[in-house]
């Protein structure tokens, strides 16, 4: 039987866009390959990702009340997610990310945080810190959540769930005190999953390994970092290593690759694989999500059981 996963954080709609190579002129039209709506949000994607493939996966979170949000849950729905603990907030937007990918460059974002100004840990149902295994997910895009991410921590460690936190990229420019509260997070968390450009900002460092091996002294548990087309590595509190390389993904479309990743590393674990064998998995899962067509980038539970 599968171990029990609970997911905190953002719900958003992601509307994806490529190949967007350069922006147009004032005044004028562009027109891409393809324009496409997603249910998304790292909570959103990865519980929709973890349901497909047929885990227990409680998700937490709010959504607005309009027709963006409706269809959003609609997604969520169709994924198998169990909404059970999904809040609409009334009378504020869903929050959308207008994502902008490209074959020539990185992909980049434009946010409005919408409904998710307001997600409290007032709006956390208590049934979320008693999972299994519980992800905290999303940080910056949710302001009013971050002064509660200890108190968060500390609660999943009391009813003895193992604690997994990602981050997200912080759009304002990693300042030192933001990179002074999420150390000080590290001791408390008992899995850290960043990607390679949070390791390196909160390492402060140019070089991959050299990061691997300065946060790793900070945590209490695992580092485990999304390293992009480079694959996967960890590092345990016992000094245990492992590296894991994918295969290339012809796709220049990886919004949600990080939190599909999350999905698999999850799952893994809640099927009582070591920490080594669950990241490998995540990575597998991630590629099988780029693959996908990028409308629907959920697996069936066909799919799902051939990668495990």
């Amino acid at each position: 039987m599968l171990k029990t996963i609970s997911v905190i954080g953002n719900v958003a709609a992601d509307i994806v866009s490529r190949a967007v190579d350069a922006w147009p002129e004032p005044g004028t039209e562009m027109l891409v390959d393809t324009v496409c709506f997603r249910t998304g949000g790292a909570a959103g994607t990865t519980a929709a990702v973890l349901a497909s493939m047929g885990a227990p996966v409680q998700l937490h979170a709010t959504i607005g009340d309009d027709v963006v949000g409706r269809a959003v849950e609609t997604g969520l729905a169709e994924a198998g997610v169990d909404l059970s603990y999904l809040k609409i907030v009334s009378k504020l937007p869903t929050t959308i990310s207008l994502a902008f990918e490209s074959d020539a460059k990185d992909r980049s974002f434009i946010s409005a945080r919408g409904h998710l100004e307001h997600f409290s840990f007032d709006d956390i149902d208590p049934a979320a810190y008693g999972a299994d295994l519980v992800l905290l997910t999303g940080y910056f895009t949710m302001p009013a959540l971050q002064a509660s991410t200890l108190r968060q921590l500390d609660r999943i460690k009391s009813r003895g769930s193992l604690s997994f936190f990602d981050p997200g990229s912080d759009p304002f420019g990693w300042s030192p005190a933001v990179v002074a509260d999420l150390k000080s997070y590290l001791p408390v968390v008992d899995c850290f999953v960043p990607n390679a450009q949070e390791l390196l900002a909160i390492a402060d460092l140019s070089n991959i390994d050299d990061a691997l091996e300065h946060v790793s002294k900070l945590c209490g548990g695992w580092l485990i970092a999304k390293l992009g087309k480079d694959g996967c590595a960890g590092v345990g509190p016992n000094g245990e290593f492992f590296r894991h390389a994918i295969e290339p993904v012809p796709s220049a479309d990886t919004t949600g690759a990080g939190d599909s990743f999350n999905a698999g590393l999850l799952f893994g674990l809640a099927s009582g694989m070591d920490w080594s064998e669950a990241a490998r998995l995540g990575s597998r899962v991630a590629t099988a999500v780029l693959r996908k067509p990028k409308e629907s980038r959920i697996l069936s539970p066909q799919e799902a059981l051939a990668l495990v």
